[in-house]
């Protein structure tokens, strides 16, 4: 019986270490995609659905901003322009 445990924990193990290391590399892989403003041009209608899902989740929003390292000014001048852009519709 104690064989059984062994042999059970070593597939656990092995299962714990395989799925660590494929949730590391897509980790790396997904953050490697991410975007800084102004890196890449976007089209004015993606970046109006951006907008709209954020405000819909003030935490995705404030990722954001944070992410960008922007101050609070710029947050608002952003905020403003998409404001802007969404009556345009």
């Amino acid at each position: 019986m104690p064989r059984e445990k062994e042999d059970f924990t070593k597939i656990i193990e092995e299962i714990v270490a395989e799925e660590s290391s494929l949730f590391k590399d897509t980790l790396q892989e997904e953050l490697a995609k991410v975007r800084t403003v102004g890196s890449a041009e976007v089209s004015m209608e993606e970046q109006k659905v951006e907008w709209e899902l954020m405000q819909e989740q003030p935490e995705v929003m404030a990722k954001f901003f944070s992410d960008q390292n922007a101050s609070v000014a710029s947050a608002i001048r952003y905020a403003d322009m998409m404001s802007k852009q969404g009556k345009e519709k």
